[in-house]
């Protein structure tokens, strides 16, 4: 896991504590949760989400709900995407191909549609909208000769970029409330990533004589075009390679369940 998200990773457990003291200070309620579900991507090996590319996800959360409309939730998310230009008629001649595991940690706020809770006058039910802000790692690994090889130690478009980045994490979900204590959710999101290299595809193709000189690995993984012409590299120096002119995305469905932590609250009189 990069040193980045490690950091985020104590930050969001600590965040967990605070919850639990918020929780007894003010009466606010309080889940702790887990989730599973799938990821996508689209970016330069992707112009449309794949289905036969969807990889698995999952992660825990703690979420604040400071009224029965809105609540804050901090979550430490894993998921994996990958992509190949095989899927994509007018991009196999290029034949790039990648998979990438994803450390997300996000904080987001949230809009219930309808007035949620425990309460009496309170709904079991709600959809909800959710937006914030993210950070992830990455590491992209391309495959070739039957392994597969991280491709920022290769440079494969002679630049070196940040195996991390900020996010927009932003969707729709449901809830439904299953008893006092136990909820169960639905939730689609999108990540509007800060890096066009979560795929490690961008801009052009680098000068692959010197990329020869280094291995066969590094030439071939910067470009696999070769693999379909006898081993010829048939991409010059400069040839486009990617579109720099579009961050890359990924995508995020998931179940959950979380246990929420509340308060006894004494109702008014009714008269």
């Amino acid at each position: 896991m990069p040193e980045i998200l490690k950091k985020f990773h104590t930050r969001f457990l600590t965040t967990i504590c605070l919850a639990f003291v918020v929780q007894y200070a003010t009466a606010q309620n309080v889940e702790i949760g887990a989730s599973i579900g799938v990821a996508n991507y689209f970016g330069d090996l992707a112009p449309t989400p794949v289905v036969s590319e969807t990889k698995g996800a999952s992660g825990i959360f703690a979420r604040i709900n400071f009224s029965s409309s809105f609540a804050w939730t901090n979550s430490f998310s894993y998921a994996q995407v990958s992509g190949n230009d095989k899927n994509f008629a007018f991009n196999s001649a290029r034949n790039l191909n990648f998979k990438s595991d994803i450390y997300e940690y996000a904080s987001t706020f949230e809009f219930n549609y309808l007035k949620y809770g425990v309460g009496v006058l309170e709904n079991k039910f709600t959809s909800y909208l959710f937006a914030g802000i993210g950070v992830f790692g990455f590491n992209a690994q391309g495959y070739y000769n039957n392994q597969w090889y991280n491709l920022k130690d290769f440079q494969t478009e002679g630049i070196s970029y940040k195996p991390y980045s900020f996010a927009i994490p932003f969707g729709i979900g449901v809830k439904w409330i299953l008893n006092k204590n136990f909820n169960f959710e639905c939730q689609f999101g999108f990540r509007r990533t800060y890096t066009d290299y979560l795929d490690d595809v961008s801009k052009t193709y680098p000068d692959i004589t010197l990329k020869l000189k280094s291995s066969a690995a590094a030439a071939t993984l910067t470009d696999p075009s070769a693999l379909l012409n006898g081993g010829v590299f048939v991409n010059k120096n400069g040839y486009k390679r990617g579109n720099s002119d579009n961050y890359d995305w990924y995508m995020i469905a998931q179940v959950s369940l979380s246990y929420r932590i509340y308060r006894k609250v004494k109702c008014a009189r009714f008269y």
